[in-house]
Formats: C-alpha cells, structure tokens, sequence
C-alpha cells in the first residue's frame, strides 16, 4: 500500500471523530496563527488543499463572508463531514494535490495546513499549487515540524507509519522546494513546538 491509500484509509477512519479527538490537536493549535496571517493577505477566492472536515473553511468563511470558499481532500469520509459543516458555503471536492481539477491562474490563495508531509511528491504538488495561483498569488502553507535530531529520527521511521506520512520537513528543505517551484517572497516561521507557518508569491 502507497502513503496515498495509507492516507486515504487513516483519514477515512478518523473523519467521524477527527474534530474532538487527539488527531486533530496539532492542527487545532495552528489556526490561530493561520487567521492571523490571512489578516495580511489580500484575497477574493481561497482553495484550502487537504481540507478535512473543513475547520479552517469554516474559520476564514465567517471573518471574510465575500470570500469564494473551495476545499480538496483526498478522503471521501472527511469530505462528508466538510459538507455537513460547511453546507452551501464551500465548493468541495475529492482529489489529489498532484492532479487539482481547476484552472490555471484560479484562485488568489491556497492554504495547505498539516497536510503536506503526507504529500509522496511535494515537488509535483507545488507545481499543481502554483498553476492554480494567479499571478501574485499567496500559498499559506503550515505543517508539521520538530527539531533535529529528533526529526531525522523520525523520518528514519515514519516510512513504516500507517497513516500515510512522508516526510517531515526542515527549514532550509521547505524553502528549497518552494524556490524551486518558483515560488517567491518566502517567509518561515515557528509558530508552536511542532508547526511551523510559511508565506511564499507565485
């Protein structure tokens, strides 16, 4: 089995209890930070990639009530629970961050929370965020983080985790992706023990 389904599976099992439940605490921690940031940035249509049960959707939707609201997932189940929240206020869908079904130059703001050490190609995922970008566009990214060595000592064994995690990211590694997507005006900031939050430009 690929991270992919391991995700999809993981995911697809939690989605009933994910809100209340101790898989959700470290995203839980970060949203504070992620509203803060959205104050800075100027945007009209926001895709939220690996939306989960739309917690943070629902966040931006009642501070910016004109705001176009799109959400992906790969898990049907944590979909289902998006649409149950989020009702008429968000366009959602099931898909893959390396294959997103929009145009280009679509939307002014992709935020990925805590989804992207799930992602098996990063590389191919940013180039599929920075097609959807218009130009100047923001992509909000926050995830999963840890000092080292305990993070080389954890991506030495997260390959045999069954929830479908890849890879924990340092620093120096997330802004070299993003460069060479060509990704712009980066940002990197630890926002609590184990997040950190980064703001790049297409």
């Amino acid at each position: 089995m690929n991270a992919k389904e391991k995700s999809r599976n993981s995911f697809d099992k939690q989605a009933s209890v994910y809100d209340t439940s101790d898989y959700s605490k470290y995203p839980r921690e970060c949203y504070t930070f992620v509203m803060k940031a959205l104050a800075g940035i100027e945007f009209d249509k926001v895709l939220d990639l690996g939306c989960g049960t739309g917690a943070i959707l629902e966040q931006i939707g009642d501070t910016y009530n004109s705001a176009e609201l799109y959400g992906v997932d790969l898990s049907e189940n944590m979909i289902e629970q998006a649409k149950w929240r989020l009702e008429s206020k968000a366009t959602l869908s099931t898909g893959d961050a390396e294959n997103l079904p929009f145009a280009d130059n679509d939307f002014d703001l992709v935020c990925c929370v805590e989804s992207f050490h799930h992602y098996p190609n990063p590389d191919k995922a940013l180039l599929e965020i920075s097609r959807i970008l218009k130009p100047n566009g923001t992509l909000l990214l926050c995830d999963t983080w840890s000092r080292a060595p305990i993070r080389q000592i954890m991506n030495l064994f997260i390959r045999f985790s069954d929830d479908g995690d890849v890879h924990i990211y340092s620093e120096r590694e997330v802004m070299r992706l993003l460069e060479k997507t060509g990704l712009t005006h980066i940002t990197w900031t630890q926002i609590t023990n184990h997040a950190y939050l980064c703001i790049s430009k297409k």
